[in-house]
């Protein structure tokens, strides 16, 4: 079975904004390599679907990031959010496909991911040796679900989830994913969470990997519905939304209704450039005393229910 390598190059000094906003879009992992090592991958056994002339030539000045679309939906959703990231931010992108065998892939990409420490944490996936001994473990491995510990977004939630007091208090993560910050916070003692997400992949996931994890007991993860939500009115202390600024704004009145009085809302995956925007509406549905996690192009945020 064959599989696609989707390959984006862009110039070195915007190498870390790309790759962390192309982390944002998939669980499965990406790496980076300079185009001296292109060469190299084209003198292997590989069929071309289509690769731009222009990387077989090392300029020095370039790096790749490489993803993996699971299907042509996929592929195609990854083209249009980096070239729209990169318009954006004019940054020169030029983008390419590989057709690799699926042989290839079960042998080297293991060797690609790598173990992130944050915060208080190392998370890394379940066959992965620990190297800080001084962190607390979190395993995350993940199928089509989001959050692997990879990104830039899913790093500063996990740092704002460190500092935060969630022992013996009840924890709701609204795009749960892997069900990566709802564990976390379950691991520095939180009495309870529940994982919400509109991917059954997601919701499968996100319990795979409280089991790995030890909490399964203290966890539960569920589609979002509206009865669903209805149910947990005024009932959390503590409400995680590592989404996108557009739905953070969408739903924000809705988070208030979920969070007890003085309950804490952290909100991941918004641009810089939105940050302004997604302050207003939080303190228009009546969040205050703000504080920010910021690293490259991405903030996060913590906010308490007034």
């Amino acid at each position: 079975m064959d599989y696609t390598d989707f390959i984006i190059k862009v110039p070195r000094g915007y190498s870390e904004d790309v790759s962390s906003f192309a982390a944002s879009l998939t669980s499965v992992g990406i790496y980076l390599e300079d185009n001296a090592d292109v060469e190299k991958e084209i003198g292997k056994s590989v069929a071309y679907d289509y690769i731009d002339e222009s990387l077989l030539h090392n300029e020095g000045s370039d790096v790749l990031i490489h993803m993996y679309p699971s299907s042509a939906k996929e592929e195609k959703f990854f083209r249009d959010r980096i070239i729209e990231f990169c318009d954006m931010y004019n940054i020169s992108v030029e983008i390419a496909t590989q057709k690799k065998c699926q042989e290839d892939w079960e042998n080297s990409w293991k060797d690609n991911v790598a173990t992130v420490v944050t915060g208080s944490y190392e998370v890394l996936p379940e066959w992965k040796e620990r190297s800080d001994l001084s962190k607390t473990p979190l395993y995350i491995d993940t199928t089509e679900a989001y959050g692997s510990g990879q990104s830039i977004n899913t790093q500063l939630c996990l740092e704002a989830v460190s500092d935060l007091n969630c022992d013996g208090h009840k924890v709701l993560d609204m795009g749960t994913g892997t069900g990566i910050l709802a564990i976390a916070a379950l691991l520095q003692g939180a009495k309870e969470a529940i994982g919400i997400d509109v991917e059954q992949t997601a919701i499968e996931n996100a319990q795979m990997n409280a089991e790995k994890n030890g909490v399964e007991e203290r966890f539960q993860s569920l589609l979002r519905s509206k009865e669903a939500l209805e149910s947990h009115e005024n009932e959390f202390d503590f409400l995680f939304a590592h989404i996108t600024a557009d739905v953070i704004l969408q739903d924000r009145h809705l988070y208030r209704k979920l969070l007890k009085r003085n309950g804490v809302f952290l909100g991941g995956g918004i641009l810089k450039n939105r940050k302004a925007e997604v302050v207003s509406g939080l303190d228009e549905a009546g969040f205050h005393d703000f504080h920010f996690y910021e690293r490259e192009e991405w903030v996060t945020l913590i906010c308490k229910k007034g």
